[in-house]
């Protein structure tokens, strides 16, 4: 047997013999085809399309760097929003005075106490002991109760009450239909002199003491026309105010009294006050 002539071995030799540093290269494609092309250009093993998952690079893509750091910079983020939140809910409190520092005024509870029970004492027999059960009560604090202030009212003096009766003659106004005290013109003639006497004597300087005028009647005399009325004052009691002093008021302030009567003439030397 020859090694060196052609046979079975020989062809062994020519087939141990292949580059495979080639790759796909050294892989016999159709001349003028596609797939030579692509061989030639390394589509074969440098393409996107047939690299396996299997194929080693030294350039691999992680995300484990950039996704650590973006979940740290969220986790700052959070912190700091609720930090923020936390921050502005406390000031809030406070400007509200739901949180109150050292505060001055303490609210006391109002609790009564537990409800005490005394048990009786029990006999065991012979052979056993008395238990005794004894609840100690607090003593109860009465609070004392706000009086109220009394309001003293200051000394009034007392005043004492002076009737006068007054006569005083208008001249020259007698009129037959007084002579009837119903008739319609002795009632208007009375409202007239009330309402003239009552606001001469409100603004003279016994206004203040006065507290009723009326008129008794009206009656004819002559060619003139007496009026009879009644003065009540409230007075104190040591004051000098009698019925000469309420005379010469009258009489300084008769004018009024005129000119509201549609410009009579009242006799100021009859006019009369008497204390009744």
């Amino acid at each position: 047997m020859s090694f060196g002539s052609s046979g079975r071995f020989q062809r062994r030799r020519d087939s141990e013999n292949i580059d495979y540093g080639g790759g796909e290269a050294g892989r016999g494609y159709e001349s003028g085809t596609g797939a030579e092309y692509m061989a030639r250009s390394g589509w074969g093993n440098n393409g996107a399309f047939t690299r396996n998952a299997f194929t080693t690079d030294e350039h691999q893509i992680t995300f484990h760097k950039d996704s650590s750091k973006t979940a740290l910079l969220i986790a700052l983020i959070v912190v700091g929003t609720l930090l923020i939140l936390f921050i502005v809910a406390i000031v809030i409190l406070f400007t509200l005075k739901v949180l109150v520092l050292n505060p001055q005024d303490k609210t006391h509870s109002t609790s009564s106490p537990l409800p005490t029970t005394y048990r009786p004492l029990s006999t065991l027999p012979q052979h056993g002991s008395t238990i005794v059960s004894v609840t100690l009560i607090p003593p109860e604090v009465n609070r004392p109760s706000a009086i109220p202030s009394e309001t003293i009212a200051p000394p009034v003096e007392q005043f004492v009450k002076r009737n006068f009766v007054c006569n005083m003659y208008i001249l020259q106004q007698a009129n037959p239909a007084y002579d009837d005290r119903s008739h319609y013109e002795y009632t208007q003639a009375t409202q007239m002199i009330l309402n003239a006497l009552k606001a001469m004597l409100k603004q003279s300087t016994l206004g203040s003491y006065l507290e009723n005028v009326s008129i008794r009647y009206l009656e004819n005399s002559g060619s003139n026309l007496l009026v009879q009325f009644e003065v009540d004052l409230l007075v104190p009691p040591n004051s000098g105010i009698n019925a000469t002093v309420l005379r010469n008021v009258i009489i300084s302030d008769l004018l009024q009294v005129e000119q509201q009567l549609n410009a009579v003439e009242i006799d100021r030397e009859t006019l009369s006050v008497i204390t009744v």
